[in-house]
């Protein structure tokens, strides 16, 4: 899977961005906090979740990835930063 280098709203309709920052360090307190939100919010959303990074590690993507990969209603969008800021 390749980062995305721009930032699109996944749902046309109900759609809640949910925006973090952050690295491989923070990765694991991230889950959790995706997880609480799979979990808990409402169906009747659309939760579009941005994490916006420069050295999350394909093996932690690929895990947050699969956390909302057959949850309906659930995106997430790992988009790096520095792609971004450069073509800006």
């Amino acid at each position: 899977d390749k980062m995305s280098e721009t930032i699109s709203p996944a749902f046309a309709e109900n759609n809640i961005p949910v925006v973090f920052s952050s690295n491989d360090e923070f990765v694991p307190v991230m889950a959790t906090m995706i997880q609480s939100i799979i979990e808990n919010s409402s169906a009747e959303n659309n939760y579009d979740i941005i994490i916006l990074t420069q050295d999350i590690s394909i093996g932690y993507e690929q895990k947050l990835l699969s956390m909302v990969k057959d949850v309906p209603s659930r995106s997430l969008q790992c988009v790096s930063v520095s792609v971004t800021v450069r073509s800006s």
